[in-house]
């Protein structure tokens, strides 16, 4: 597989497991190193709390659906891989949350690749990175 095929796959993993609110799916595509910054009001969003969060979310089916629209590579080695894309988070309540994020995948010792770090990103960075 190519870098290109393997954030896109992470990418669908995630979707997949988010809709069949299947969690311990969707954790397993999470680093226990996870750093998540950019996001308002937290300075830094670890594991645990992407943990709880995530839990609480499945269990009273809060997220209807997650997509992600268009994949740029920024860098990758046989470790690490560097892309942007747009999420969008559609609620069960019918609001929508679409933004820019930064997410660094590292293929972890068990083999499976697996988020360590994601970014919110400021429109005026996505501008300036080209996937505005």
């Amino acid at each position: 597989m190519n870098v290109e095929e393997i954030a896109q796959k992470w990418m669908d993993s995630c979707c997949e497991s988010i809709q069949q609110y299947d969690h311990a799916a969707h954790m397993n595509l999470i680093s226990k190193d996870v750093k998540v910054f950019g996001v308002p009001g937290y300075d830094l969003i670890g594991y645990e709390d992407w943990f709880s969060q995530c839990e609480y979310e499945f269990n009273e089916k809060l997220i209807a659906e997650t997509s992600y629209e268009g994949l740029k590579i920024r860098q990758s080695d046989e470790q690490r891989i560097m892309f942007l894309t747009h999420e969008t988070i559609r609620a069960t309540d019918g609001t929508e949350d679409t933004h820019p994020i930064e997410v660094v995948l590292s293929h972890e010792e068990d083999g499976q690749w697996r988020v360590t770090q994601e970014r919110l990103l400021t429109s005026e960075e996505a501008n300036q990175l080209g996937i505005a």
